[in-house]
């Protein structure tokens, strides 16, 4: 069953669609009892309104037990989503808080891009996700202390591919699988794997992008000491309208000081 976050808004709705029409139903019987004395008008009626009443009761019923449904599969991902991304950190000892600094980052970036309250839940599952791709990576390769060579490199970009299969039997109620997919896609479209370019690459994609980048280089790797938030931030500005979106980049330096502060809180803990 594919989960819509709107069941409960259509719960709501649905009481009081069901409320109306049962005013509307009953109303017959109402001008019949005030214009025909006895019981016998009103009577020959109700069946009518009883049948309306049970047919909306039934219905709005089901409607209830639904959205509990939605709810409860909701909660279920949420936890499938945690115990992967623990696996794809015990996997990769060179990201470590890697996906945490991400969901921070891209949630941040989402909401000062005014996205819907399911783009910017698609981006906090993502960020859980995005790199699950990379359980098909082999462990000499993820792991190694110094620059991955062209051939190694070509293999660590099925992290993309293989973690959008991985997670296609998943029907999230927001769209999670291209975040996955096209988050190592670029601007100018030289990025993998499909060489999307500008407003081809999902929104979500775009947001990653900016987040990846700038997580990637403020971080501690085998081969290189991390860049200051200084140096990452003139990067990805020298890399506006190239590699990433330049709107997500504005939102970005919108919301730089809130995501340092947040950051050293994380290096703190």
């Amino acid at each position: 069953m594919r989960l819509d976050s709107s069941d409960s808004n259509r719960a709501s709705k649905g009481y009081w669609f069901f409320i109306a029409l049962l005013a509307i139903a009953a109303l017959p019987a109402i001008i019949i009892a005030t214009n025909r004395p006895g019981w016998v008008y009103p009577l020959l009626t109700f069946p009518i309104v009883a049948a309306i009443y049970l047919t909306f009761r039934i219905s709005f019923e089901r409607l209830k037990a639904k959205t509990r449904e939605a709810e409860d599969l909701s909660r279920l991902h949420l936890a499938t989503a945690e115990a992967l991304a623990t696996a794809i950190d015990a996997k990769d000892q060179t990201t470590h808080c890697h996906v945490r600094r991400m969901q921070i980052y891209a949630d941040g970036m989402g909401k000062l891009l005014a996205l819907s309250a399911p783009q910017v839940s698609a981006l906090k599952a993502g960020a859980l996700l995005h790199d699950v791709g990379k359980l098909a990576v082999p462990d000499h390769i993820l792991n190694k202390p110094g620059v991955l060579t062209p051939a190694e490199f070509e293999k660590t970009k099925i992290h993309t591919v293989v973690g959008a299969e991985i997670l296609s039997r998943v029907e999230f109620p927001y769209p999670v699988l291209p975040i996955i997919r096209h988050h190592h896609e670029r601007w100018d479209g030289r990025g993998y794997p499909d060489g999307l370019s500008a407003d081809q690459i999902p929104l979500g994609a775009r947001v990653f992008a900016v987040a990846d980048a700038l997580d990637a280089m403020t971080s501690h790797r085998p081969y290189r000491r991390a860049l200051s938030w200084q140096a990452a931030r003139t990067e990805i500005l020298a890399q506006r309208k190239r590699q990433f979106d330049p709107d997500v980049v504005d939102a970005f330096i919108s919301a730089e000081n809130d995501l340092k502060s947040i950051r050293r809180e994380l290096a703190a803990a």
